[in-house]
């Protein structure tokens, strides 16, 4: 009697099944965290041989913190690369880049700065000694804004004044002193987007070209 040989059914190994999974279960798991849930934060999970890339942006520098806890405790993770890119991240590279150009030394006093998930919004107002110039300025606000790194789209509703700004406003960091002790008459230079520990550099820094400019001839 010929026995017929049995026939062998491959049989996919449980890991394997995981491994082609793993995104799908690391995207489940951050969609019932509630405040990615709610604010519809988008994150995009790759996977390589257990390594779980996390990209996009996210509201705040925690909440990015807390996605790579919960990427990192599914089963079958072995590291996570977080490139999440906080709005806070953004905004502050934003004023870092604006306030360090030499050709803008904008500082967030003079144009204001919000994102959300990546969706940057520019207000405030820019000046120039014609309107040429004021536009060139607006212009290159928009372009440095636009280059740094999470900026999903822009929208400016800065805007480009002619004339000298102490007609318009009254200067930063002005303080008056009475009797009821001193006050700020004017808003705080560079706002809160830039580490204190920087902002006096970048006043001495403003203050260094300034004076470089006036003594070139011409």
């Amino acid at each position: 009697m010929i026995l017929a040989s049995p026939h062998l059914e491959p049989i996919e190994h449980p890991s394997e099944h995981l491994r082609q999974n793993l995104s799908t279960a690391v995207e489940g798991a951050l969609w019932r965290y509630d405040p990615i849930r709610q604010t519809r934060t988008s994150i995009a999970v790759s996977e390589q041989d257990g390594v779980i890339t996390l990209d996009g942006n996210i509201r705040g520098e925690m909440m990015k913190s807390v996605a790579g806890r919960i990427a990192t405790g599914v089963t079958g993770v072995r590291r996570v690369i977080n490139h999440l890119i906080a709005d806070s991240e953004v905004e502050r590279e934003i004023s870092m880049s604006l306030a360090m150009d030499p050709e803008a030394e904008i500082t967030t006093d003079k144009v204001s700065i919000r994102v959300i998930l990546g969706q940057v919004v520019l207000g405030g107002r820019v000046f120039g000694a014609t309107q040429a110039a004021a536009d060139g300025l607006k212009a290159r606000v928009e372009f440095l804004a636009a280059q740094v790194a999470g900026v999903q789209s822009l929208a400016s509703q800065v805007l480009a004044i002619e004339g000298d700004e102490a007609a318009f406003s009254v200067a930063a960091d002005v303080v008056v002193a009475d009797d009821s002790g001193p006050k700020a008459t004017g808003p705080r230079r560079m706002g809160t987007l830039i580490p204190d520990a920087l902002k006096d550099k970048l006043r001495v820094m403003m203050k260094a070209r300034a004076e470089a400019r006036a003594t070139q001839p011409g």
